[in-house]
């Protein structure tokens, strides 16, 4: 019998198994996969591909939607992460919520909340974990579904969690949970209909009040630059760039100094901005390319534009198209 993708990943050494799965996750099929399961049939919403994988030139399906366990490790670039770490198992989800929250995990995955990025596999465990802890009380309390949830279940649920002794910010870690239910609520029908605390937030039912503590998350929050100030750089960037090569070939000629010249350093810093927003690269992986790192290649009818950077932690970025 043929080994698995995941098998062949085991039986290598470490070096090859963090290369394998950095060029593994199979981009052709992932990129026809839906946004939402809302809207589909039980059949078609459990075959939704979740994970999949590139076994020489196949692409081999890892998990789907209806899934008990979906395993991200292709999603995975932190090294030395735990093998448990790299899936979410849903059996922790009492099966009368399950469907529910899958489909909220889905979207929230796909789109993130409202000012905020898209979740790594390490924010979905910990929603996952979180889901968990309210759907068991939710079991404990004869919930049927998460449609019969009134205002009065969930006061009863904050009393709960604040009667554990949980400090402010696991609480309001686990109560954010609830806002994410409901800001996705369209997912799924037996959604929860309802804002938990429609005059407050999670943070303030925590008791994370305060101007120390907001002072304390704004300084442990890199700011989102706002989308018309983002739009502008990358207009600027890529005019910079439609002019870059009769600059560079005037640099070659002795024309131009290579460092001190205003028109030369604007390109690199062009390059820079556009690189880090169409990869997600941070400043430190932008700052390791070097010359033939970025290369090209068409799968399945898309063409994928790819961008690494060499050295110790050899890794690679799509480049998304705008």
């Amino acid at each position: 019998m043929a080994k698995t993708v995941k098998q062949l990943a085991q039986n290598k050494s470490r070096p090859e198994r963090a290369a394998e799965r950095k060029f593994a996750k199979a981009y052709g099929l992932l990129v026809d996969q839906p946004m939402s399961v809302a809207g589909f049939d039980e059949l078609t919403r459990n075959n939704i591909v979740i994970s999949a994988a590139m076994d020489g030139d196949r692409e081999r399906v890892l998990s789907r939607y209806g899934s008990l366990v979906w395993e991200l490790w292709p999603f995975i670039t932190t090294p030395n992460t735990k093998e448990n770490q790299k899936r979410l198992d849903w059996a922790c989800i009492p099966e009368p919520y399950r469907e529910v929250c899958k489909a909220v995990v889905l979207r929230y995955w796909r789109v993130g909340m409202e000012g905020s990025i898209r979740p790594g596999v390490v924010g979905l465990r910990k929603l996952l974990n979180n889901l968990a802890t309210f759907c068991r009380f939710l079991e404990a309390s004869s919930i049927a579904s998460l449609g019969e949830v009134h205002p009065i279940h969930i006061a009863h649920y904050v009393h709960v969690q604040k009667a554990r002794g949980n400090a402010a910010r696991t609480l309001a870690i686990r109560f954010s949970v609830l806002e994410k239910l409901y800001a996705f609520r369209d997912q799924h029908p037996q959604g929860l209909r309802f804002h938990p605390w429609p005059e407050s937030s999670a943070l303030e039912v925590a008791g994370c009040t305060g101007m120390g503590y907001k002072d304390a998350r704004r300084d442990g929050k890199t700011p989102l630059i706002p989308p018309a100030v983002a739009q502008a750089l990358f207009l600027h960037g890529e005019a910079i760039l439609k002019t870059a090569q009769t600059v560079l070939d005037e640099r070659d000629a002795g024309l131009r100094s290579a460092w001190r010249d205003p028109q030369v350093t604007a390109i690199r810093s062009a390059c820079f901005y556009l690189l880090g927003v169409l990869t997600g690269m941070r400043s430190s992986e932008l700052s390791s390319i070097e010359v033939g790192a970025g290369r090209t290649e068409v799968k399945n009818g898309y063409t994928f534009h790819w961008c690494g950077r060499r050295g110790e932690h050899a890794e690679i970025w799509p480049v998304w198209k705008c």
